[in-house]
């Protein structure tokens, strides 16, 4: 036994955290669903990974799994969602996360959040990302979808699969992302100003 978070074991998943409900998002990594524990009647959302692809070796595999938790599971912020635990049961691997039960993206797309509203929203999503870069993260995948509030209207960023680590402690190097993924994040953050009506320049080596 590893201790309480990141355990990373066969275990019971049902008797540690209760039945499996809903999907609530997806994507290339996985599915990701509420589950309700019995004690507490807490919820949390649970991620089951993608399957190994036919040409993807075990190793390969574990090792993307585990980095996007334990990158996850470093993040200690109001703004970020916390990742609590890691889970191998059967032929899945989950990974038990925070609930946030709102999406920002059906928030913005309603047109019911205000001035204030917005401004607070964007604030909190850029202290979110300001932490990372302190800790040498870039999310690299920064959109209304990997954004959740909750129900005291925190915004919280989600999903680290694209995360990478661009500096390590006590170094100056930056290490560049190879692909088209580095730009995502620029065009991103330029279209949520631009519909929240703020204007404001990019820095676009972020």
């Amino acid at each position: 036994n590893h201790g309480q978070h990141g355990n990373c074991i066969e275990t019971d998943l049902r008797k540690k955290y209760g039945k499996i409900g809903k999907v609530i998002g997806s994507g290339a990594g996985g599915t990701v669903r509420v589950i309700c524990r019995d004690s507490d009647k807490k919820s949390f959302a649970i991620k089951q990974f993608r399957k190994r692809k036919p040409n993807e070796s075990e190793r390969t595999y574990i090792k993307k799994l585990t980095s996007e938790y334990c990158l996850g599971s470093t993040f200690h912020h109001p703004n970020i969602i916390e990742t609590l635990d890691i889970v191998h049961e059967a032929d899945n691997y989950y990974e038990i996360m925070e609930f946030a039960k709102h999406e920002l993206f059906t928030a913005v797309m309603s047109g019911a959040l205000g001035r204030d509203e917005i401004a607070c929203c964007f604030r909190g999503v850029s202290n979110g990302v300001a932490y990372r870069h302190e800790m040498g993260v870039a999310h690299r995948d920064l959109k209304l979808d990997n954004i959740v509030m909750n129900e005291q209207g925190i915004v919280k960023i989600i999903d680290f699969g694209c995360s990478m680590v661009y500096q390590h402690p006590f170094e100056s190097k930056i290490h560049m992302a190879k692909g088209k993924l580095q730009h995502r994040i620029i065009l991103t953050v330029c279209l949520l100003i631009t519909d929240c009506g703020f204007s404001c320049r990019v820095n676009t080596t972020v």
